[in-house]
């Protein structure tokens, strides 16, 4: 919708819902900025046998010891005070997780009290790759006590949408009082973790008194048909 202002010009109108305000023009393309880690060279690349001798043998593979995505002991001798040093201890596991380049985001800001998490959000040409995450524990002495997570690796995608947000947004099919509250950039597969693809992630949520997230439905940003949903967790993008 729009209205006109003064000078005769319409403009585009933002559409009120209860006590917030939604922008439904989703003009601007946002790319994320990795944690830069400089010319930062890995000094360690720990195989099975190495953390097991790192931890005395007193560590625990998840979910199972040939192909882990959680380890609990200390897998890196990386000093982690900080999201660039949680980022700098994945290359200590690289070849256990298939990391390929070490392009992440801080997704949530440390928290916790006798250790600290680091929530770190895989990154590919500064888009987010839907269910590419580790979380990265840390003890008050900075030692990488836990991680965990999966990693996307051998990728090769334009990450340049030929659809608009506001085109994808008129694909997406809502049920009563639900709305799309928030249109960004992603890479995502399908249920069986197959066919990845550049995609809207569109949020949905529940008219009422607070923005409330439910699920994201997944637009082609390529083709502009529908491709999938996700029903949301703890970690949005996980």
């Amino acid at each position: 919708m729009f209205n006109e202002t003064d000078n005769g010009q319409e403009e585009e109108e933002e559409i009120e819902m209860g006590p917030f305000l939604i922008d439904m023009s989703y003009s601007e393309i946002t790319y994320l900025t990795p944690i830069d880690i400089g010319n930062f060279k890995p000094h360690e690349d720990f195989s099975i046998e190495d953390i097991i001798s790192l931890n005395n043998g007193n560590v625990v593979f998840k979910p199972k010891k040939t192909n882990p995505n959680d380890i609990v002991g200390l897998y890196s001798t990386q000093r982690v005070f900080n999201a660039e040093d949680a980022v700098k201890s994945l290359a200590s596991v690289r070849s256990i997780f298939n990391i390929d380049q070490l392009s992440f985001s801080l997704e949530r800001e440390p928290e916790g009290n006798d250790s600290i998490i680091y929530c770190l959000q895989q990154l590919y040409k500064g888009v987010i790759v839907f269910g590419g995450y580790f979380c990265v524990f840390a003890n008050n002495e900075g030692e990488a006590i836990k991680i965990y997570g999966k990693y996307m690796s051998d990728i090769d995608l334009d990450v340049i949408p030929r659809i608009t947000a506001a085109e994808a947004k008129e694909k997406a099919v809502l049920e009563d009082r639900k709305y799309i509250s928030e249109a960004a950039l992603s890479l995502k597969t399908n249920p069986q973790g197959k066919d990845l693809r550049l995609c809207w992630r569109l949020a949905v949520s529940h008219m009422g008194e607070s923005i409330d997230r439910e699920k994201y439905i997944f637009i082609d940003a390529i083709t502009g048909e529908y491709f999938t949903e996700a029903q949301l967790k703890i970690f949005a993008h996980f």
